[in-house]
């Protein structure tokens, strides 16, 4: 199936094979002969089939295809290949961009264009929507939502609507249990931590299709592929598969290290404990930093290797951390600020929509949150232009 393949791998096979193997539109795949943006009504017409999709499972979108007819009728099958003759890609993919940004709300958050080369009639160009986890979504000039479904775009009723919004609702709170079980779980001694009563360290990242679809992995295709799992502070030297799914340690027993969980449904846990706390109750805060960047670049990577792509949710937390503070260096001051006034900080939640986004960027939030906890007003670890660097190099 073409939605099995990542986008940028799709060739002009691939697509040749929908015309071969007379592959159907569905409720994740549509035909369309020719890409139409001229005018206010093409417009809010490609929006609505883009948000369509995006209000239901996803799938894509194929411009510069012609489907077979019969008496008259499209039949919803992949005739032949016409391709977008004359087109302008960096202009066209500009414009696309641009319309997908102040024609939906609220916006997309996965939709990708991508032109496929190698028919003579001109490229194809394959739309890419992922399925939302905000929506339901609308076209801005326009107050009707739509749903992709097996026989093509429609309106959402008002129960259809009601539920949606509902559905948006349940996903968040539904992250945010699972982060709420996972640390009293930790906090209990029920995980690979025998005590938590020292300064800890946990990052949970969470693929949004974990809770809005059904994903698994396949744990011994897991270990046989081998990908490189992530860690938190100190890299893991054990590691073996479990009931959860898949678990890395970094000491002698399962019971007295920092900890990696990949589970069966592709979320990850990563527990640092007392690897981090400097001494006089000091966290260097450029050492976590770093850590955290690289664990959630490590994670993300590994995911993409076993076929979990974003939108990720990270959660970063700690525990037991009451009265401590940052620092930056042996120089920097503690008396300025106050220290974390709670045992238990949970951080505010951040996404990765999109695997080519800036990790600095998307962390600084959270890393801000951690020392406005301190009371200070933002990270230090940061320049001018909003990258992350460590203070004291």
């Amino acid at each position: 199936m073409l939605s099995d393949k990542r986008l940028d791998d799709i060739t002009a096979s691939d697509i040749q094979g929908l015309i071969d193997n007379e592959v159907p539109e569905g409720p994740t795949l549509e035909y369309k002969q020719a890409l139409e943006l001229d005018t206010r009504d093409q417009r809010k017409e490609f929006a609505a089939d883009v948000s369509s999709f995006a209000n239901a499972r996803g799938g894509d979108i194929i411009f510069g295809i012609v489907e077979k007819q019969e008496n008259g009728k499209n039949t919803g099958l992949a005739d032949s290949v016409v391709g977008l003759p004359d087109i302008n890609v960096d202009q066209e993919l500009l414009r696309i961009q641009q319309i997908l940004r102040h024609t939906i709300e609220p916006r997309v958050p996965i939709a990708e264009p991508r032109f496929v080369d190698g028919f003579a009639s001109g490229a194809v160009l394959v739309i890419r929507v992922g399925k939302s986890w905000i929506g339901p979504h609308r076209v801005i000039a326009s107050s009707k939502f739509h749903l992709r479904t097996s026989s093509g775009k429609c309106e959402l009723d008002v129960v259809e609507l009601r539920s949606a919004f509902t559905r948006s609702a349940d996903l968040a709170e539904r992250i945010r249990r699972f982060r709420d079980d996972r640390l009293a779980r930790i906090i209990a001694g029920e995980t690979h931590v025998a005590e938590c009563g020292d300064p800890s360290v946990v990052l949970h990242i969470v693929p949004i299709s974990t809770f809005s679809d059904t994903t698994s992995v396949d744990i011994k295709r897991f270990i046989s592929s081998r990908p490189i799992p992530p860690s938190l502070g100190s890299v893991a030297s054990k590691r073996r598969p479990n009931l959860d799914g898949f678990l890395l340690t970094t000491g002698a027993s399962d019971l007295e290290a920092n900890y990696s969980q990949i589970f069966r449904d592709g979320c990850i846990e990563m527990v640092d404990v007392n690897d981090i706390a400097g001494h006089d109750r000091m966290i260097d805060s450029g050492r976590m930093e770093k850590s955290v960047l690289d664990a959630v670049e490590a994670s993300e990577r590994m995911l993409s290797e076993i076929g979990i792509d974003p939108p990720l949710v990270l959660l970063l937390s700690f525990l037991n951390v009451k009265g401590f503070n940052m620092t930056v260096s042996a120089a920097f001051s503690r008396g300025a600020s106050p220290g974390i006034d709670r045992d238990f900080l949970l951080l505010p939640d951040v996404i990765i929509e999109e695997s080519s986004q800036n990790l600095d960027h998307i962390l600084r939030p959270v890393f801000d949150a951690l020392w406005q906890a301190t009371g200070r007003n933002q990270s230090l670890n940061y320049d001018e232009e909003g990258n992350w660097r460590r203070h004291d190099q």
